[in-house]
């Protein structure tokens, strides 16, 4: 399983239309998919790091305890091995005459040597989406489904953390291709080709259309669309599936704490230009003030406590 099939795996951050292409490269009648798995990053490297762990503490210090005193590391390899071939033998039985097997988790983006690893001959498709809308869009999911991050400092480092870690494949050469999530919006035939040709897979040019026809956002939302056709997905996990829309949600102050945590990818990946944040000269000045109000103000708070103590006296406790 593992040296026979074509392995495709999708990276780059949450919210950044992995999905939508998975979706998409699933359609082709030689990929088989299912929903996202955690092979690698809930599994396997936590596998390994645990076994490098307790081998360090048998070399440094001694302690005789742990799966190094049973297993050397390609024993633990060849176990993880077929634990892989396991479970993408049941992907491909999903479709038994799928060439090209297709493994997706945002995840993964930081955990691309250890597949390499594993699957020498893997590639790696890296959809990359504007910053800003991906911050967007996971606020509003851990709003109506509780995961991602509540909040929008937290949701800029993760985005710049994922694309990173996912750009860390282009090491790979040929086998990297990164694509951009705005060019999938109006059915671009054109960009559904680039990644087929990148794949090895077949198609005609009507096939093409049909498919992005059939996967519009509405039409998935509409049908809770999955990459395993046996399951469907809750349409709280859409959002706008637009570009730009993160205009509509930031604050001037939001702009600014995006660009002070995420800003220079942002720039770097021609989103946006420097200064991009301000919306007025007035904001220039005023947001950093602002900043550095807000990392005073615990400080300005615990000395002004600190003094009504001095004078007040302590409080009688209440009965």
């Amino acid at each position: 399983m593992l040296e026979s099939k074509d392995f495709i795996f999708i990276i780059g951050s949450p919210r950044s239309g992995t999905t939508m292409l998975q979706i998409l490269l699933a359609s082709h009648p030689q990929v088989a998919s299912t929903v996202e798995q955690t092979l690698f990053n809930l599994y396997i490297a936590q596998w390994l790091e645990t076994w490098r762990m307790e081998k360090r503490n048998l070399d440094e210090r001694g302690w005789k305890l742990g799966l190094p005193i049973l297993l050397e590391e390609e024993e633990l390899l060849e176990i993880l091995r077929e634990f892989l071939r396991r479970v993408y033998g049941k992907i491909h039985a999903i479709k038994p005459a799928a060439t090209h097997l297709l493994d997706k988790h945002p995840g993964y983006s930081l955990h691309v040597g250890t597949i390499k690893r594993f699957l020498p001959k893997a590639r790696f498709i890296h959809i990359v989406r504007d910053g800003r809308d991906v911050a967007s869009s996971m606020l509003a999911v851990n709003a109506k489904m509780g995961f991602a991050p509540s909040r929008l400092t937290a949701a800029a480092e993760k985005w710049r953390t994922f694309v990173k870690g996912a750009r860390d494949a282009a090491a790979f050469g040929a086998d990297y291709l990164e694509v951009r999530y705005e060019e999938f919006l109006g059915a671009n035939t054109d960009a559904y080709a680039r990644v087929l040709d990148f794949c090895g897979l077949a198609y005609e040019p009507a096939w093409i259309a049909a498919t992005l026809e059939a996967n519009s956002f509405e039409k998935m939302k509409a049908r809770g669309a999955a990459p395993d056709p046996r399951l469907t997905l809750s349409e709280k996990r859409y959002h706008r599936g637009t570009a730009g829309g993160w205009r509509e949600d930031f604050s001037s102050w939001d702009r600014f704490e995006f660009d002070r945590v995420a800003g220079d990818l942002l720039c770097e990946l021609g989103y946006a230009g420097p200064g991009w944040w301000a919306e007025s000269p007035r904001d220039r000045w005023m947001q950093p003030l602002r900043r550095g109000w807000e990392r005073r103000r615990p400080f300005f708070l615990r000395t002004l406590q600190s003094a009504r103590a001095v004078v007040l006296g302590p409080r009688d406790p209440p009965f």
